[in-house]
Order: C-alpha cells, then sequence, then structure tokens
C-alpha cells in the first residue's frame, strides 16, 4: 500500500530533545518575568500548553500543505507524503500567537502586554531547539573550522546561523522589553525579526526557487515583514503611549555578556550533537 499522507514526521532525537528544553526553558522564564501566582499562573500555563499544542498542529499542517503547492509548482507526482519533512515555522508560530491571544482576551489578561513578556523567550526558545536539528546547509569544496563534516563530505552549518541570529535578536527584545514604547511593539518586533532570520538563513540552504534566485520561505518572510511593519504602525497609533524608561548600561553590558556565553555553549553542544 502506497502511503499518501503522514501526519507525523520522522524526527531526530536530538532536536526533541533539544526543542523540549528550549520549550522549559522559555517557559520557566516567562513565568518568572509574569510574576504571577495562584489562579492567574494556572491560567497563563494553561495558556502556554494550548498555544504550544495549537502551534504544533498547524505547523505540520502548514507544512503539508506548502510542499504540496511545491510539488504542484514543479509538476511532481509524488503523494502527500513528507517522511522526511517537519514543521513550518510560520505555521506554528501563527496558529500559536493567535490561539494564545484570544485565550489571553478571553480569560480578562492583557494579551498585548503577556505577548510581550513571552516575545524573548519564545525567540530563545526556538533558538535552543536549533541546537539539535540535523537540517545542513549546502555543500562547501573546502573544510573550515566552523563547516559541518557529514559522510565526508562538508556543508553549511545552517542551523548554527539560525540560533546565533536567534540569540542576537533576543538579546535585542529584552532589552526593549525594558523600554518599550507600546503594548505590542515587543511581540512584534519579534515577528519582523524572525521573518528577517528565516528569509538570511535560506541563503545557505539548498531549497527550490521559486521566483528568480527567491526561495518560497524568503518570499513569504518579504511579505510577512511589510505586512507586520504596516500592522505595527496602526496598531502604535492606536495604542496608549509608554513612558519609555532608560536601560541601564551595565544592564545592556550584563545582557549581551550573557548572550556571548550563550552562543558559545551553543555552538560547543551544537558540532558535540552533530558529531
Amino acid at each position: 500500500m502506497k502511503v499518501m499522507f503522514s501526519f507525523v514526521p520522522d524526527l531526530g532525537f536530538s532536536i526533541i530533545i533539544m526543542g523540549v528544553i528550549g520549550a522549559l526553558i522559555g517557559c520557566y522564564f516567562f513565568l518568572n518575568v509574569m510574576k504571577v501566582s495562584g489562579d492567574e499562573l494556572k491560567t497563563v500555563v494553561i495558556g502556554i500548553f494550548i498555544s504550544i499544542l495549537a502551534g504544533l498542529i498547524g505547523s505540520r499542517i502548514i507544512y503539508v500543505i506548502a510542499n504540496k503547492l511545491l510539488q504542484y509548482f514543479y509538476h511532481s507526482s509524488e503523494g502527500f507524503y513528507f517522511k522526511d519533512g517537519g514543521f513550518s515555522l510560520y505555521g506554528g508560530l501563527a496558529t500559536g500567537l493567535v490561539v494564545g491571544y484570544l485565550y489571553l482576551k478571553k480569560k480578562g489578561i492583557a494579551p498585548w502586554q503577556t505577548l510581550d513578556r513571552l516575545a524573548p523567550f519564545l525567540i530563545l526558545a526556538l533558538g535552543i531547539s536549533r541546537i539539535g536539528s540535523e537540517v545542513y546547509g549546502l555543500p562547501i569544496a573546502r573544510d573550515a573550522l566552523w563547516t559541518l563534516k557529514i559522510e565526508g563530505n562538508t556543508y553549511h552549518p545552517t542551523q548554527a546561523y539560525e540560533f546565533l541570529l536567534c540569540y542576537i535578536l533576543f538579546g535585542y527584545l529584552w532589552l526593549r522589553l525594558k523600554s518599550k514604547a507600546y503594548h505590542g511593539q515587543v511581540i512584534l518586533q519579534s515577528i519582523v525579526g524572525l521573518f528577517l532570520i528565516k528569509g538570511i538563513v535560506q541563503i545557505s540552504l539548498d531549497v527550490p526557487l521559486v521566483f528568480g534566485p527567491i526561495t518560497l520561505v524568503q518570499l513569504v518572510s518579504f511579505i510577512g515583514i511589510i505586512i507586520t511593519t504596516i500592522y505595527m504602525k496602526f496598531h502604535k497609533q492606536n495604542s496608549v503611549p509608554l513612558k519609555q524608561e532608560n536601560v541601564e548600561k551595565y544592564d545592556i553590558s550584563k545582557t549581551w555578556l550573557y548572550i556571548w556565553v550563550l552562543m558559545f555553549l551553543s555552538l560547543i553542544s551544537y558540532y558535540l550533537i552533530q558529531g
């Protein structure tokens, strides 16, 4: 029997482990920043689990649909089966955030303020999860200190590029959270930053082109940046301005010191996992 559809992909053990670690670390720091207790803490935790579940389902569905569209675009006769496939980051992020926003609004918890606090740690969790990813980039003719050696071939460490960029975005968002101009600024800027990261990382991947030298993800990223930026301006105009606080130089230096340490430890872990 030919398998025409598979909902659950074959994922590597390392990406599952690092994904769980990233999620736990992100949730821990997010709940610490929220500083809630009792029934409100219970509500927020339930919201996290609902959003994660919705994100996983949405990411898989969007991934399957996107790949089917690519098959149609290239006139492929393959079935609706992606055993080597995984999840769409865009699909998971969009689904999780929408469900989380609606849940918080229904429960009477300020959604934009909560999502702002979530944004840095969401990006941190995504970055950590990439340490275990087994997606390699384009082959490289010569070995270098930073390249991956897999079965005699040399590749771009694409996932390392991605988690390093995620950590930089995390540092910026964490500092922005302390000096935001309006509620919703941090989460919206995190979406723009993530679109930008995904577009940049595509340069080192061997993926189909859909419009000249542009990949499908880069096209979606470009459109996403434009739409989100336009919405940011609209949202800012309709939001109550906040008194922006100055971030101390000590806090800035400490934050980026932690980021550099995190980068160093993550790179060591990445190359040990990838062998």
